[in-house]
């Protein structure tokens, strides 16, 4: 399949390209510096330097893919972000004017998050710390929910550097009670991809956490 890859040079962004190259698809990059990808080498990857924000720019990365994939950051640490929100307003502009309609989409697992459904710690404090983070992915969530035909948000658990490790969690209403969950961003970048081929959890959000 060819990709296109959104947030690629971030640490989740470089395992989504890592992977998707050994298993065997074509996989543009999308980057605001490709200097942060010159370790990566493959033919079948494409580094293409843009900026989220031109129109033109995001059609060109994207003409001639099947799939997009957002693996896009923050830039603003606990504040809003609203180039990142526009940066996704483009993506789907794009996508509707290129004709795709897939999108796999890494949201934060806060977003929507439903009274009970993880520990005290979490709900009552740690969503008012990144509350404007949250409030910032629930808003790109509603805007790919009018406008996509056929996404996943995958709403994972805090991102961690640790190794891959193919076990993990995932679930639309799914109780996470650990104190401070997280999941590995090798484990996201493979469930990620994975939803590429699968439709458990097309047009739907979806957990994601390490298992216990």
């Amino acid at each position: 399949m060819n990709i296109v890859i959104f947030g690629a040079s971030g640490r989740t962004g470089t395992e989504l390209v890592r992977q998707a190259l050994a298993q065997g698809h074509r996989v543009t990059a999308f980057v605001r510096n490709q200097a942060r990808l010159r370790h990566i080498h493959h033919q079948n990857l494409t580094v293409v330097e843009g900026d989220l924000n031109n129109a033109a720019q995001v059609s060109s990365a994207m003409r001639g893919n099947h799939a997009v994939i957002s693996a896009l950051g923050v830039s603003k640490t606990l504040r809003h972000d609203p180039e990142v929100v526009r940066g996704i307003s483009v993506i789907v502009n794009a996508m509707e004017k290129e004709k795709i309609d897939r999108l796999v989409y890494l949201s934060v697992f806060l977003a929507y998050a439903k009274p009970r459904q993880f520990s005290f710690f979490v709900h009552n404090i740690l969503r008012k710390i990144i509350r404007k983070e949250v409030l910032d992915h629930e808003q790109k969530e509603r805007l790919i929910r009018e406008r996509v035909k056929a996404y996943t948000m995958v709403r994972a658990c805090r991102l961690t550097d640790k190794p891959f490790t193919g076990n993990y969690h995932h679930g639309e209403t799914i109780a996470i009670k650990n104190f401070l969950p997280s999941v590995p961003r090798a484990d996201v970048a493979h469930f990620m991809l994975s939803q590429l081929a699968d439709t458990t959890y097309l047009n739907k959000p979806v957990l994601l956490t390490a298992n216990p």
